[in-house]
C-alpha cells in the first residue's frame, strides 16, 4: 500500500480526496499547511505527495522546494485553481506534474497512477529529516 501526503488547506477538499484515496487502497495523511507538512514528513516516509500552491503559511512551491533538496526522486502532485502562474511556480519548484482545480476525482487518479508508475519505489530511499 502506498502512503500519500496531503497538503490542502480546504478541510472539506482535503476530506472528499483523502476518502477517495483510501477507497482506492492509500494510506493518507492530510496536512492543512506547510508547518504541519513538515512536520509530518519529518516523522514518516511517504510514496507521494499532493500539494495546493495556495496554503495559509506559505505556498506549495516553498513546502516543493524544500521536499526535492532532500528527496529528490519523491514525486509531488501540484494542484491550483490559478493555472498559469502557479503552474510555472510549481514547475520550477520540482513538481512531477500538475491538476488545475477543480479537477475530477479520476483525473487525480490517473494522474496519481502515471506518476507512481514512472517513479517506482521511492520510499525506498534514505530518510531524510528536512
Amino acid at each position: 500500500m502506498s502512503k500519500l501526503l496531503l497538503v490542502e488547506d480546504n478541510k472539506e477538499v482535503a476530506k472528499i480526496i483523502s476518502d477517495f484515496l483510501c477507497i482506492l487502497g492509500y494510506s493518507v495523511d492530510t496536512a492543512f499547511n506547510i508547518n504541519m507538512a513538515l512536520e509530518l514528513f519529518n516523522k514518516n516516509s511517504y510514496d507521494f505527495i499532493i500539494t495546493d500552491e495556495n496554503l495559509p503559511d506559505r505556498k506549495g512551491s516553498c513546502l516543493v522546494k524544500e521536499i526535492k533538496k532532500k528527496c529528490p526522486n519523491l514525486p509531488v502532485l501540484g494542484v491550483s485553481g490559478n493555472s498559469n502562474q502557479q503552474a510555472q511556480a510549481l514547475f520550477s519548484a520540482g513538481v512531477d506534474g500538475f491538476l488545475t482545480k477543480p479537477f475530477t476525482l479520476k483525473q487525480l487518479r490517473e494522474k496519481i497512477h502515471a506518476l507512481l508508475k514512472k517513479n517506482r519505489n521511492p520510499s525506498k530511499q534514505a530518510k531524510v529529516q528536512l
